[in-house]
Formats: structure tokens, sequence, C-alpha cells
């Protein structure tokens, strides 16, 4: 019996020494006495290590946005027509059949367009005239219609010059041979004269083949083949004319009325140029020309 305790003490002691070493539990239990030994609590295992953290993946990038469509340029709008060109001086003209040119003349085709017309007006009157640009005094007539009566003149018309004429006056309360009368100075073949003139109003107060040419402060008989541009042909104007040229004399030359044509080389002064800067009418040719200009005699 004692030597079976002794074993079983011996087995108990071995144990716990073994306990000791593997476990982390208590230490081993003593041995009561007359009593069995009471082993050591079980060590609690150690903590399996935990694994490393997934590192977090990088956030997918934004893609990038589409550029915005470029806008449609606008349409252009389509110019606006030129209007047609005045005729050229070679007898080409830009008018229509109507009668009127380019913008700014009038003249049909086939003839010289009075450029920059403006209506002739008298004492605040209209007269039925137009005057051309270019020169000369050239005007045209659109319709017949009274000119206007300037007489008797505020001022008497006094008058004082050293030459003499054939109906001398100081004023124009002389002047009552026939009716429209006043007195001016008027050309002679030397020396300036204060004469007479008798003036119109309206074509019957002219001589046939004349018609009256409003003026200030009465009209004036002119020479003239028409009366009116509706006298001449389509498109043609009835237009003053020198009906002389070159050479020298006292007095202006003679004036008319004569319808354009197709063949003449100028209507004004600007369509000519040194050594024949006037334009004249031929009544030998029949048509407006650049001539000489004529001089002042001596």
């Amino acid at each position: 019996m004692k030597a079976l305790t002794a074993i079983v003490a011996t087995v108990l002691l071995w144990g716990a020494c073994t306990l000791d070493k593997s476990g982390t539990g208590d230490v081993t239990g003593r041995a009561g006495a007359g009593g069995s030994a009471r082993g050591g609590t079980t060590g609690t295992a150690g903590v399996t290590g935990g694994g490393g953290a997934i590192g977090t993946a990088g956030a997918t990038g934004d893609a990038g946005t589409s550029g915005a469509a470029g806008t449609s340029g606008i349409v252009g709008t389509t110019g606006v027509a030129g209007t047609t060109g005045a005729a050229g001086h070679d007898g080409t003209g830009g008018g229509g059949s109507s009668g009127k040119g380019g913008s700014g003349a009038t003249g049909g085709t086939g003839y010289i367009s009075c450029v920059n017309p403006n209506p002739v007006v008298i004492g605040g009157e209209d007269t039925g005239y137009v005057r051309c640009m270019g020169g000369g005094a050239i005007v045209h007539r659109p319709h017949a219609m009274d000119c206007p009566n300037l007489l008797p003149r505020a001022s008497g018309g006094a008058c004082v010059a050293p030459g003499t004429t054939a109906q001398p006056c100081a004023n124009d309360a002389a002047c009552t041979a026939r009716p429209h009368g006043y007195c001016a100075m008027v050309p002679t073949n030397h020396l300036p004269a204060c004469g007479c003139l008798y003036g119109c109003v309206r074509d019957s107060d002219c001589f046939d083949g004349q018609i009256c040419e409003c003026g200030d402060p009465i009209g004036v008989c002119r020479a003239a083949s028409c009366a009116t541009d509706s006298a001449c042909p389509a498109g043609s104007l009835c237009a003053s004319a020198d009906l002389a040229w070159g050479g020298c004399a006292f007095i202006p030359p003679p004036r008319g009325y004569e319808c354009q044509t197709q063949a003449d080389t100028c209507l004004t002064n600007i369509d000519c140029m040194n050594p024949l800067p006037v334009c004249a009418f031929s009544s030998a040719a029949g048509t407006r020309g650049c001539h000489e200009a004529q001089q002042l005699c001596p």
C-alpha cells in the first residue's frame, strides 16, 4: 500500500511538472496531507495573431468630361444688289427704258445722264426745270409750267454803266415798250451798258420755235426744237446747250434747247477736257460735242 501510494505521488508530481512547463495555468497544486494532489488549471491557449488588414483599393479616377460641341456659325445674309450705274461718256447709258438712269442721275439707255439733277427753284417756286451738275449751267425740262415773276423789283432795278445801247435805261421804270420789262447791264461791242430787257412767264410769251427759260427776275425766251423731255425720243432729255464756240465775242454764246442724241459725246462741260473744254451743240452735225472755248474780245 505504501509502495502504491509512493508511485501515485510520483506520477502526480511528474504531471504537475509537465503542466507547469506547457500551460499558462496556475501553479502546480500541492498534495494535501494524506490526500491526492489537486492538479493546476489548464492554461488558456494563446490568441491566434490577426492577419494584416487588406489594404483599401485605390479609388478609380473620374473619367474626363467630353468637350462641348462647337456651335454652328450663323449663315450670312445675302448682300443687297447694287444699283445700276450712271451712263458712261461713250454714250452707253446705265438707265432703264423708263428714262431714269442709275441712282442720282436721269437719262435713258444710250444717252448721257444728267448727273446729280436738282430742281431749279426761283423765289421759292418750282420752275419745271432741272439743273445738271458739271458746268455750263445745263438744264433740262421735265414739264412746262409758268415761271415765277419777281417784277417789279424792290430795288427798282437802278443801273449805272459807262457804255451806251439802243434802249438805255436807269431803272426798271424806263422799260415799258413790252410786258415784263426791266433794266439790266447788257454787253455791247465796247463797254457794258444799261439797257432794257423783256422777259417771259410762259412759252406763249415767246416767238414760235422758242420756249421760256425761267430766270431771276423773269424768264428769257430761248431758241428750242423741243419744249419738254416728252417731246424727245424715249430716254432723251430736252436740254440746254451753247450754240456757238471758239473765237472771241463781246457777248456770251447763244443758248438753245435740243433733244439728246445717242451720237452725243457730252452733255455738260464735265464731259470735256482741254484743249476742247466746252460742250456745245452743232446744228450742222445735229449733235453735242466738245469744242474750243469762246474768248472775250479785247
